[in-house]
């Protein structure tokens, strides 16, 4: 893996806990904001069901839903 790959899953990682720690928290705003620039990084499924769970908390259900829709359609298959 180069450096620059290496720099972007760092990133990414850092983006996604943020996001996961600002939801338990009740700050959704900024926890949006956290997931939204983890999946510009690397388009997880994981990035996106913690974005379904904090625009579900926020009270947007059609995002949430529109981001749980995405996690499911990029979800690995077992």
């Amino acid at each position: 893996m180069t450096d620059a790959k290496d720099a972007d899953k760092l990133r990414e990682k850092y983006y996604h806990s943020m996001g996961a720690a600002l939801t338990g928290e009740g700050n959704l705003e900024e926890a949006v904001v956290f997931f939204q620039k983890a999946i510009d990084i690397c388009d997880t499924p994981y990035a996106w069901y913690g974005l379904a769970g904090a625009l579900r908390d926020a009270g947007d259900v059609a995002g949430a839903v529109g981001a749980m829709t995405r996690a499911i359609k990029l979800a690995p298959r077992t």
